[in-house]
């Protein structure tokens, strides 16, 4: 969620500097947050909250295979989910 609000409060006229301080914020909270959302997925598989915490994770980091393959298995296990955070009006 920290590496959500460094991404939300960023503003967009920040000078190279700054996004590039959050940008290693966002990596290295992703990177803290990964273990425990790749265990949390071992017990509860089907948790489309997991899934999508976890594919947000990858995407901070640029894994770009394993963000699409979360992002594959949120649809599969959850659709519902799925279909309300990435639904656009």
């Amino acid at each position: 969620n920290q590496a959500v609000d460094i991404i939300n409060n960023l503003d967009y006229e920040a000078d190279l500097q700054l996004v590039m301080e959050s940008d290693a914020k966002k990596a290295d909270l992703a990177m803290k947050g990964l273990p425990y959302f790749e265990k949390a997925l071992d017990y509860d598989a089907n948790n489309g909250k997991i899934i999508y915490a976890l594919a947000g994770c990858y995407k901070i980091l640029n894994f770009d295979e394993k963000y699409n393959q979360c992002l594959e298995l949120l649809k599969e296990k959850d659709p519902e989910y799925y279909n309300s955070v990435y639904t656009f009006d």
